[in-house]
């Protein structure tokens, strides 16, 4: 069972319980526990959202026994600041490792 469907359950439950019993504690978990899934929610959509990435290649292709250059560019477009970012090409390239950590990306830049 995945997070969400885990949190969306127990919140599920935590209205059932809210409204047979009546207790406010179960209302406010409930109203708690779905504000968090919609702020998580919003900050995973802004994260992603507010990416920019390029990717730049010496040649359209690679030649055995040829070292391949790329440069990567990566750009942080909303107004929050990015602190820890990985970017992970799955290239099938024998000996091509072009994944790199990114930290203290600036916002708007």
């Amino acid at each position: 069972m995945t997070r969400l469907r885990a949190a969306i359950l127990v919140s599920a439950v935590m209205l059932v319980f809210g409204l047979a019993t009546g207790r406010t504690m179960f209302y406010n978990v409930f109203f708690l526990l779905l504000a968090l899934i919609l702020l998580s929610y919003l900050w995973a959509w802004s994260g992603v959202n507010w990416l920019r990435l390029t990717r730049q290649t010496r040649s359209r292709r690679a030649q055995v026994g040829r070292p391949i250059e790329e440069t990567f560019k990566l750009r942080n477009t909303g107004p929050l600041p990015k602190l820890w970012l990985e970017v992970h090409d799955a290239s099938d390239l024998p000996g091509h490792r072009p994944s790199h950590v990114a930290n203290d990306i600036p916002p708007n830049t």
